[in-house]
């Protein structure tokens, strides 16, 4: 499974694409100007705004388009990218290992029986000099562990799994 970097949409929408296989599972589009991000997967979307919050600037809020939280994500710092997130009352660990795969690894717990790894196309490497991560690099991060855990759970974020089709039978 791959977070793969296409080419931005339009000039600050940056637009990733969640592939296995030969699938497209999911996309992307992210808004670093208006914290924001759309995802898609089958027919369903999930709109939401990212609000970072916290003194070190190591933790975001999720937020769908009411301004209702819908999850949380803390990272232990920024020159680390190990962290959580929660989101309807589940709580996933996850390691982000500073090297230019930019590898994701969720660690299993009683939700997830098993690791579940993800790579992360960066078009920065991590590794680089200073191994600080920025905290608009952090908040793309966070926008993709959001898609990720929705992947894994896609029950648990109930705003996502409407198509906004409606069809009525006379």
């Amino acid at each position: 499974m791959k977070w793969s970097i296409t080419d931005k949409e339009k000039f600050t929408i940056e637009r990733f694409d969640l592939i296995e296989g030969h699938f497209r599972e999911m996309v992307l589009r992210y808004n670093p100007v208006q914290h924001s991000g759309r995802l898609e997967r089958h027919n369903n979307h999930l709109l939401f705004f990212i609000e970072q919050v916290g003194l070190w600037g190591n933790k975001f809020l999720f937020e769908n388009e009411y301004g209702v939280e819908i999850g949380k994500i803390s990272f232990d710092n920024l020159q680390n990218l190990d962290g959580t997130i929660h989101i309807d009352r589940k709580k996933m660990s996850f390691k982000i290992p500073l090297n230019e795969a930019g590898d994701v690894f969720f660690i299993p717990n009683k939700f997830l029986r098993q690791n579940f790894h993800c790579t992360i196309e960066v078009e920065n490497a991590l590794a680089a000099a200073d191994k600080k991560v920025s905290p608009g690099q952090a908040e793309k991060y966070a926008c993709m562990i959001l898609g990720l855990f929705w992947y894994l759970f896609p029950e648990s974020i109930p705003e996502a799994n409407k198509s906004g089709v409606s069809i009525s039978l006379h």
